[in-house]
Protein backbone atom coordinates (compact mmCIF):
# COMPACT_ATOMS: atom_id res chain seq x y z
CA UNK A 1 0.00 0.00 0.00
CA UNK A 2 1.36 3.41 -0.98
CA UNK A 3 1.18 6.61 1.02
CA UNK A 4 -2.31 8.05 1.00
CA UNK A 5 -4.04 4.74 0.26
CA UNK A 6 -6.27 2.95 2.74
CA UNK A 7 -8.27 -0.24 2.93
CA UNK A 8 -11.98 -0.09 2.20
CA UNK A 9 -12.74 -1.31 5.73
CA UNK A 10 -11.79 2.21 6.87
CA UNK A 11 -14.69 3.77 4.94
CA UNK A 12 -17.22 5.49 7.17
CA UNK A 13 -20.97 5.52 6.68
CA UNK A 14 -23.40 2.99 5.26
CA UNK A 15 -24.11 5.12 2.20
CA UNK A 16 -20.42 5.35 1.36
CA UNK A 17 -20.08 1.59 1.70
CA UNK A 18 -22.96 1.07 -0.71
CA UNK A 19 -21.40 3.48 -3.20
CA UNK A 20 -18.02 1.78 -2.83
CA UNK A 21 -19.51 -1.68 -3.42
CA UNK A 22 -21.28 -0.38 -6.52
CA UNK A 23 -18.02 1.06 -7.85
CA UNK A 24 -16.15 -2.17 -7.13
CA UNK A 25 -18.78 -4.33 -8.83
CA UNK A 26 -18.83 -2.03 -11.87
CA UNK A 27 -15.02 -2.07 -12.11
CA UNK A 28 -14.84 -5.88 -12.00
CA UNK A 29 -17.64 -6.08 -14.59
CA UNK A 30 -15.62 -3.83 -16.91
CA UNK A 31 -12.59 -6.08 -16.40
CA UNK A 32 -14.68 -9.12 -17.31
CA UNK A 33 -15.75 -7.38 -20.53
CA UNK A 34 -12.04 -7.11 -21.36
CA UNK A 35 -11.51 -10.80 -20.60
CA UNK A 36 -9.86 -10.23 -17.20
CA UNK A 37 -10.85 -11.68 -13.82
CA UNK A 38 -9.50 -11.30 -10.32
CA UNK A 39 -10.59 -14.60 -8.76
CA UNK A 40 -9.09 -13.94 -5.33
CA UNK A 41 -10.40 -10.61 -4.07
CA UNK A 42 -9.49 -9.74 -0.48
CA UNK A 43 -9.60 -6.48 1.51
CA UNK A 44 -5.90 -5.95 0.82
CA UNK A 45 -6.68 -5.74 -2.92
CA UNK A 46 -9.24 -2.91 -2.70
CA UNK A 47 -7.83 0.48 -1.78
CA UNK A 48 -8.88 4.12 -1.75
CA UNK A 49 -6.35 6.71 -2.93
CA UNK A 50 -5.87 10.10 -1.31
CA UNK A 51 -7.93 11.59 -4.17
CA UNK A 52 -10.91 9.30 -3.47
CA UNK A 53 -10.32 6.95 -6.40
CA UNK A 54 -10.65 3.19 -6.06
CA UNK A 55 -7.66 1.02 -6.82
CA UNK A 56 -7.91 -2.75 -7.35
CA UNK A 57 -4.60 -4.52 -6.91
CA UNK A 58 -3.66 -7.94 -8.26
CA UNK A 59 -6.15 -8.08 -11.15
CA UNK A 60 -5.36 -11.18 -13.26
CA UNK A 61 -2.01 -11.45 -11.49
CA UNK A 62 -2.48 -12.80 -7.97
CA UNK A 63 -4.75 -15.59 -9.15
CA UNK A 64 -2.18 -16.71 -11.71
CA UNK A 65 0.53 -16.64 -9.06
CA UNK A 66 -1.61 -18.91 -6.89
CA UNK A 67 -2.55 -21.23 -9.73
CA UNK A 68 -6.20 -20.15 -9.63
CA UNK A 69 -6.74 -19.55 -13.33
CA UNK A 70 -10.33 -19.94 -14.60
CA UNK A 71 -11.22 -20.15 -18.29
CA UNK A 72 -14.99 -20.56 -17.89
CA UNK A 73 -16.51 -17.02 -17.89
CA UNK A 74 -19.51 -18.14 -15.84
CA UNK A 75 -17.34 -19.66 -13.14
CA UNK A 76 -15.07 -16.59 -13.14
CA UNK A 77 -18.11 -14.33 -12.68
CA UNK A 78 -19.34 -16.45 -9.76
CA UNK A 79 -15.94 -16.38 -8.06
CA UNK A 80 -15.54 -12.64 -8.47
CA UNK A 81 -19.05 -11.79 -7.22
CA UNK A 82 -18.25 -13.99 -4.22
CA UNK A 83 -15.03 -12.02 -3.74
CA UNK A 84 -16.88 -8.70 -3.91
CA UNK A 85 -19.38 -9.99 -1.37
CA UNK A 86 -16.53 -11.03 0.92
CA UNK A 87 -14.91 -7.58 0.69
CA UNK A 88 -18.26 -5.91 1.39
CA UNK A 89 -18.79 -8.26 4.35
CA UNK A 90 -15.37 -7.22 5.68
CA UNK A 91 -16.19 -3.52 5.23
CA UNK A 92 -19.50 -3.93 7.07
CA UNK A 93 -18.27 -6.06 9.97
CA UNK A 94 -14.43 -5.88 10.07
CA UNK A 95 -14.49 -9.69 9.85
CA UNK A 96 -13.41 -11.93 6.98
CA UNK A 97 -15.90 -14.59 5.76
CA UNK A 98 -13.47 -16.46 3.52
CA UNK A 99 -11.06 -19.28 4.19
CA UNK A 100 -7.99 -17.28 3.16
CA UNK A 101 -5.80 -15.72 5.85
CA UNK A 102 -6.12 -11.93 5.98
CA UNK A 103 -5.34 -9.16 8.43
CA UNK A 104 -8.92 -9.36 9.71
CA UNK A 105 -10.22 -11.89 12.24
CA UNK A 106 -12.46 -14.61 10.78
CA UNK A 107 -16.22 -14.18 10.71
CA UNK A 108 -18.24 -16.16 13.27
CA UNK A 109 -19.88 -19.28 11.88
CA UNK A 110 -23.37 -20.67 12.01
CA UNK A 111 -23.58 -24.30 10.84
CA UNK A 112 -20.23 -24.04 9.01
CA UNK A 113 -21.31 -20.85 7.16
CA UNK A 114 -20.49 -17.25 8.00
CA UNK A 115 -23.13 -15.45 10.05
CA UNK A 116 -25.06 -12.73 8.25
CA UNK A 117 -23.54 -9.24 8.65
CA UNK A 118 -26.50 -8.06 10.77
CA UNK A 119 -25.81 -10.94 13.16
CA UNK A 120 -22.23 -9.71 13.58
CA UNK A 121 -22.73 -5.95 13.76
CA UNK A 122 -25.84 -4.12 14.86
CA UNK A 123 -27.22 -1.46 12.55
CA UNK A 124 -26.15 -2.92 9.20
CA UNK A 125 -28.83 -1.83 6.67
CA UNK A 126 -31.16 -4.57 5.48
CA UNK A 127 -30.37 -4.01 1.79
CA UNK A 128 -26.60 -4.26 2.21
CA UNK A 129 -27.00 -7.29 4.47
CA UNK A 130 -29.22 -9.00 1.88
CA UNK A 131 -26.95 -8.28 -1.10
CA UNK A 132 -23.86 -9.38 0.82
CA UNK A 133 -25.54 -12.66 1.71
CA UNK A 134 -26.63 -13.14 -1.91
CA UNK A 135 -23.15 -12.40 -3.25
CA UNK A 136 -21.69 -14.94 -0.82
CA UNK A 137 -24.66 -17.30 -1.36
CA UNK A 138 -25.04 -17.71 2.39
CA UNK A 139 -27.80 -19.96 3.71
CA UNK A 140 -30.96 -18.15 4.73
CA UNK A 141 -30.99 -15.46 2.03
CA UNK A 142 -34.46 -15.36 0.49
CA UNK A 143 -33.64 -14.39 -3.10
CA UNK A 144 -30.82 -16.80 -3.94
CA UNK A 145 -27.31 -16.09 -5.18
CA UNK A 146 -26.08 -13.63 -7.81
CA UNK A 147 -24.74 -14.63 -11.21
CA UNK A 148 -21.87 -12.17 -11.32
CA UNK A 149 -20.53 -8.65 -10.62
CA UNK A 150 -22.81 -7.03 -13.20
CA UNK A 151 -25.97 -8.30 -11.52
CA UNK A 152 -24.65 -7.15 -8.16
CA UNK A 153 -23.90 -3.69 -9.59
CA UNK A 154 -27.46 -3.45 -10.95
CA UNK A 155 -28.94 -4.45 -7.60
CA UNK A 156 -26.82 -1.90 -5.75
CA UNK A 157 -27.67 0.87 -8.20
CA UNK A 158 -31.37 0.12 -7.71
CA UNK A 159 -31.08 1.51 -4.19
CA UNK A 160 -33.06 -1.15 -2.26
CA UNK A 161 -34.69 1.11 0.31
CA UNK A 162 -32.42 4.10 -0.15
CA UNK A 163 -29.64 3.27 2.30
CA UNK A 164 -27.08 3.03 -0.50
CA UNK A 165 -28.10 6.31 -2.14
CA UNK A 166 -26.14 9.46 -1.38
CA UNK A 167 -28.06 12.71 -0.65
CA UNK A 168 -28.93 14.83 -3.67
CA UNK A 169 -26.64 17.81 -4.16
CA UNK A 170 -27.93 21.03 -5.69
CA UNK A 171 -26.13 23.56 -7.86
CA UNK A 172 -24.62 25.23 -4.82
CA UNK A 173 -23.09 21.86 -3.80
CA UNK A 174 -25.16 21.67 -0.64
CA UNK A 175 -27.65 18.91 0.21
CA UNK A 176 -31.18 19.72 -0.85
CA UNK A 177 -33.17 20.86 2.17
CA UNK A 178 -36.90 21.36 2.43
CA UNK A 179 -38.13 24.67 3.80
CA UNK A 180 -39.86 24.29 7.13
CA UNK A 181 -42.08 26.71 9.06
CA UNK A 182 -40.51 30.06 9.89
CA UNK A 183 -39.15 30.27 13.43
CA UNK A 184 -41.28 32.16 15.91
CA UNK A 185 -39.49 35.19 17.33
CA UNK A 186 -39.26 35.18 21.13
CA UNK A 187 -41.42 37.64 23.03
CA UNK A 188 -39.70 40.73 24.42
CA UNK A 189 -38.20 40.18 27.80
CA UNK A 190 -40.76 42.43 29.47
CA UNK A 191 -43.60 40.25 28.15
CA UNK A 192 -42.09 36.81 28.86
CA UNK A 193 -44.19 34.86 31.34
CA UNK A 194 -47.08 37.35 31.15
CA UNK A 195 -50.35 36.25 29.58
CA UNK A 196 -52.96 38.42 27.85
CA UNK A 197 -55.18 38.86 30.90
CA UNK A 198 -52.25 40.09 32.99
CA UNK A 199 -51.31 42.63 30.31
CA UNK A 200 -54.92 43.89 30.11
CA UNK A 201 -55.08 44.29 33.89
CA UNK A 202 -51.79 46.19 33.86
CA UNK A 203 -53.09 48.64 31.23
CA UNK A 204 -56.29 49.17 33.27
CA UNK A 205 -54.28 50.01 36.41
CA UNK A 206 -52.17 52.54 34.47
CA UNK A 207 -55.29 54.24 33.07
CA UNK A 208 -56.85 54.36 36.56
CA UNK A 209 -53.78 56.03 38.03
CA UNK A 210 -53.77 58.47 35.14
CA UNK A 211 -57.39 59.43 35.76
CA UNK A 212 -56.72 59.84 39.50
CA UNK A 213 -53.76 62.11 38.78
CA UNK A 214 -55.98 64.24 36.50
CA UNK A 215 -58.64 64.68 39.22
CA UNK A 216 -56.00 65.71 41.76
CA UNK A 217 -54.61 68.25 39.33
CA UNK A 218 -58.00 69.87 38.83
CA UNK A 219 -58.56 70.02 42.57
Amino acid sequence: MRAGERLVVAVEGWGRLGALATELAAAISTAHDAGLSHLCLQPEHVLRTAHGQMKIAGLAVDAAARGLGETDPRRAAERDVHGIGAVLYAALTARWPGEEVTALPPAPLNDDAACHPRQVRAGVPHDLDELTCRALDLPGNRKGGLSGPRELARELEAGHGGTTRLPAVGRDHRPDRRVGPAPVAPAPEAERGVDGDDRRRSRAVVLAWGAAAGVLGVA
